[in-house]
């Protein structure tokens, strides 16, 4: 976070989405992308924010952006990830899987890559 109104800005969108105002959420996080588009955690959390609105294409396409940007953010990669899963794209969703671990390493994508090795 680039100052302290932005930290507070975030951790309130939080306390918005856990109190069950995903609208209020997801208007606060929008406010901080615009303010600032390329802070992987604005993108995620405005990812985040569609998901839980049931807005897949939207949520996929920033979790997407932060992952054009950041390629070896594990975070952004899991978020994508998994809303693939739950939206039933497993190829996509191991297509991911493989683009993650060909530019980083990580124990959890290890885990779900032997689980997908076994299906």
């Amino acid at each position: 976070m680039k100052n302290e109104d932005d930290q507070f800005l975030y951790n309130l969108s939080f306390e918005k989405e856990d109190a069950g105002d995903d609208f209020g959420a997801l208007s606060i996080r929008k406010r901080l992308y615009d303010k600032n588009n390329e802070d992987i955690y604005f993108i995620v959390a405005l990812g985040k924010s569609y998901e839980k609105l049931g807005r897949y294409q939207i949520a996929e396409s920033y979790y997407r952006k932060a992952i054009e940007q950041y390629p070896k953010s594990e975070m952004a990669s899991l978020h994508l990830y998994n809303l693939l899963v739950d939206d039933k794209k497993m190829n996509l969703a191991l297509d991911e899987l493989e683009r993650y671990m060909s530019v980083s390493t990580s124990e959890i994508y290890l885990e779900k890559l032997a689980r997908f090795k076994n299906l």
